[in-house]
């Protein structure tokens, strides 16, 4: 088994290396699958694959579905840079015979952007008015632990993109693993997201932000305790580091911070942060994420696990 899991993490590495060194930074197509989804995740630092123990798995590790104990839905929006919305709404089912499934949509949108034609009149560009964009992307999970110690999960994924009167479609695949390690405490996992065709607004199209993910998660023993470290690849960008913990308080209250070192290099300082609480069958989640000159941004989700009777 221990000779499988080395295999595929080396198919991950090479089908990501193939394809890395024909793609300049930032120019994937559907930049919004990059962007992370659910409050808890968020607030820590997105170090999420290993852990992805609730139903945001569908988007960070489908494997991690697996995890789920009651059906749960759950809702998270996003309050973005300059009028942008983004939310996730999210259901799954916990195993039957250690099988596992999920649903959700991830939707960006954002209105009232100025149009300008071709040419100008005077000295002024020649304004069309103003129209709207957005991103949505739909998906269906499935998971399943193989023995004991592994899981494995997929997703799939229906992309459809609109700006003003265009609109173009495309369909990706989500591969994940998780993998309890000899040693007490620690998960690692393997994600390979967005694996699919173009998506094409004009004839040549954009490659699907492809990434790769190599995480691992650590439980310390009887302590409420979590710490979360993930490696991560994307097709259009140069490694990146997420670190995250979590420290929960006699099971009602949660407190998180992480480290983004792609916010680092690019927004700001990097420092993620945020808390949750249970009251009875229901879970909210708040994230901050400060983004220096753009300002700071703000997630919160609320989750609703069913009784299981």
């Amino acid at each position: 088994m221990r000779y499988r899991l080395v295999l595929i993490n080396l198919l991950c590495v090479l089908i990501v290396s193939n394809c890395w060194a024909k793609t300049s930074p930032g120019t994937a197509g559907a930049p919004f699958l990059k962007i992370g989804v659910g409050a808890k995740a968020v607030a820590m630092g997105e170090a999420f694959s290993a852990l992805a123990d609730d139903i945001t798995a569908i988007y960070w590790n489908p494997a991690g579905l697996v995890q789920l104990t009651k059906p749960e839905i759950s809702m998270m929006y996003n309050d973005w840079f300059e009028g942008v919305g983004h939310g996730f709404l999210g259901f799954g089912v916990p195993p039957s015979r250690k099988k596992a499934i999920g649903f959700s949509i991830i939707y960006l949108g954002v209105g009232d952007i100025p149009g300008y034609a071709d040419g100008i009149i005077g000295s002024q560009p020649v304004s069309t008015g103003k129209f709207s964009a957005r991103d949505t992307a739909f998906a269906f999970a499935y998971a399943s632990a193989i023995t004991e110690f592994l899981s494995l999960g997929m997703t799939i994924k229906g992309i459809v993109q609109k700006i003003e009167n265009e609109e173009t479609s495309s369909f990706a695949i989500d591969l994940g693993q998780l993998y309890q390690s000899p040693i007490e405490g620690l998960i690692l996992s393997t994600v390979l997201q967005n694996v699919g065709p173009r998506i094409k607004f004009s004839t040549e199209g954009d490659k699907l932000p492809l990434t790769l993910k190599l995480g691992s998660t650590y439980r310390f023993g009887v302590q409420p305790l979590t710490i979360t470290c993930d490696l991560t690849k994307s097709i259009d960008n140069d490694w990146k580091m997420n670190l995250g913990m979590e420290l929960w308080f006699k099971e009602m209250i949660a407190l998180r911070g992480g480290f983004n070192s792609q916010i680092f290099k690019d927004l700001g300082t990097g420092i993620t942060g945020g808390f949750g609480f249970t009251i009875k069958h229901y879970q909210i989640d708040y994230a901050f994420i400060p983004y220096d000159e753009l300002g700071n941004t703000h997630r919160l989700s609320l989750t609703f696990r069913f009784d299981a009777k």
